[in-house]
């Protein structure tokens, strides 16, 4: 046989492709049933990535921004004194 089919459930799936359980276990446990070659049923779990989960995505930027000088601030124009931030 050149195929294979797969019955299982979303939770299945889930804990295979989190790598809490294996194929192996979840066939075992009765929660995957698998009829036809074997080792086609592997063939699309070693296409997929494995990564960090922990990954940062936003890095925090490390350089200081320059201070700016009391003539560049901007004034507010909703303070009670007017002649504030000038």
């Amino acid at each position: 046989m050149y195929s294979a089919h797969v019955t299982l459930s979303q939770q299945s799936l889930n804990e295979i492709l989190l790598c809490t359980t294996t194929v192996d276990q979840a066939i075992a446990a009765g929660r995957v049933k698998a009829d036809g070659n074997r080792a086609r049923l592997d063939e699309p779990l070693t296409l997929l990535d494995n990564f960090d989960p922990l990954f940062n995505i936003v890095t925090l930027c490390e350089r200081k921004l320059p201070e700016l000088s009391p003539a560049s601030r901007l004034v507010n124009p909703w303070s009670q004194t007017r002649g504030e931030g000038q």
